[in-house]
């Protein structure tokens, strides 16, 4: 499944998904392909429906995503596990879903954390702070940091972004040493008080064509400085979401599109993957 063509491949079962199995998989030359591979299931706890745990492509712990989760909220509907609306735990989180009709699902995805230390982000190591601490330099790009259960850094220019060479500064935002679990990197561009342009280097997935917690992250950077109003169009090369700041109770809301692009059957087995066989 996809949302905004930011992909992932879902498994209905309980299954043992080594690293090295989840890198084959998303391989877009040598595998099916994917930004990532999410496991679901029935919730065992009360205060969800449904859990997922999702896979970088890189084979890491994804920790939350947005699109992800809306992929997951079709999904479950789909199997009769949940109706319209549902809750997901997910990176140690429960998000609230809601199924709106003809794949467009919206998530409540709960409070942003904007503190340095718990994004995480360590201080001391940043190429420079802005003004009041909330901007900063990393990579030669300006930076604020925000964390919706997984850390991103969003950069403010004036310019395009499609002029900014992504895929030589996204690894180098990524493997920052300031950034002790990795940095997703959206380079922004404000056109409106309610839209804004991004291109996405996902941590352990490279460039991405949408990413829902981004999304989320850059409404919230763009009300902190001054420059989003509360409620945003974000476009991104796959699409356009929709992310809403609350005002009053301070959650983040994401609402977008979800696609199905193809089923099948896992008939592999840790050992062949693990060693390369077809």
């Amino acid at each position: 499944m996809h949302g905004c063509g930011n992909d992932y491949l879902l498994f209905d079962e309980p299954v043992e998904l080594s690293g090295a199995i989840v890198r084959a998989l998303c391989d877009r030359r040598t595998g099916v392909g994917a930004d990532g591979v999410i496991a679901i299931s029935r919730a065992a706890e009360h205060a969800a429906e449904i859990s997922m745990t999702i896979y970088n492509a890189d084979g890491r712990d994804g920790g939350v995503c947005g699109n992800g989760a809306r992929c997951v909220a079709e999904r479950a509907a789909a199997l009769g596990w949940a109706g319209d609306q549902l809750r997901i735990a997910v990176g140690g989180r429960t998000i609230e879903a809601e199924r709106l009709g003809r794949g467009v699902v919206r998530l409540d995805m709960g409070e942003p954390v904007v503190t340095l230390g718990h994004v995480p982000v360590l201080a001391s190591e940043l190429d420079e702070t802005g003004t009041l601490g909330i901007e900063h330099q990393v990579a030669g790009l300006p930076a604020v940091f925000v964390s919706m259960g997984n850390p991103h850094m969003v950069a403010m220019i004036e310019e395009d972004p499609s002029g900014v060479e992504l895929g030589v500064v996204g690894p180098l935002v990524e493997n920052h040493r300031a950034f002790p679990e990795g940095m997703n990197l959206h380079v922004t561009s404000v056109t409106a008080r309610d839209s804004a342009t991004v291109r996405t280097w996902e941590r352990g997935a490279g460039m991405t064509l949408a990413c829902g917690t981004g999304a989320c992250a850059v409404v919230v950077a763009g009300v902190l400085t001054g420059r989003l109003d509360r409620f945003a169009s974000v476009r991104m090369p796959g699409g356009t979401l929709e992310a809403e700041w609350d005002d009053a109770g301070g959650r983040v809301r994401l609402t977008g599109p979800t696609a199905v692009v193809c089923s099948g059957e896992w008939a592999g087995t840790a050992e062949k993957h693990e060693a390369g066989a077809s």
